[in-house]
């Protein structure tokens, strides 16, 4: 399932910053699986949805579908960042699907893999 609304995405090109950041968190319960989540920061550095999807698991696949439907939604956008954990499926489907854009590396997920290890 992809979620997006107009709004959203008029918001997206019209008003906000064009930096994407993009995570995946598993779904816990009855319903399990991934939800996929695009979200921007507004004038206000407030968070502003973007896009939501949900797939089986957090694959190369799955990271693809997902950002091919947000591809569709937003178009070529110049000047587009996408910042992400920089998992490896991650980097796969942006490199694939929005090869203009550059892809930075979240700096709270940068420090906490380095404090772990």
């Amino acid at each position: 399932m992809f979620f997006c609304l107009k709004a959203y995405i008029d918001g997206f090109l019209s008003l906000i910053r064009h930096v994407i950041a993009i995570y995946a968190t598993f779904l816990k319960g009855p319903h399990v699986g991934v939800l996929f989540v695009a979200v921007c920061m507004d004038g206000n550095d407030q968070i502003f949805p973007l896009a939501f999807g949900v797939g089986d698991s957090e694959t190369n696949e799955a990271w693809k579908w997902f950002l091919t439907r947000l591809h569709r939604v937003v178009g070529e956008v110049d000047d587009l960042v996408i910042v992400s954990d920089r998992k490896n499926s991650i980097i796969t489907g942006v490199e694939k699907v929005f090869p203009n854009s550059f892809h930075g590396a979240c700096a709270v997920h940068l420090e906490q893999n380095m404090l772990g290890r």
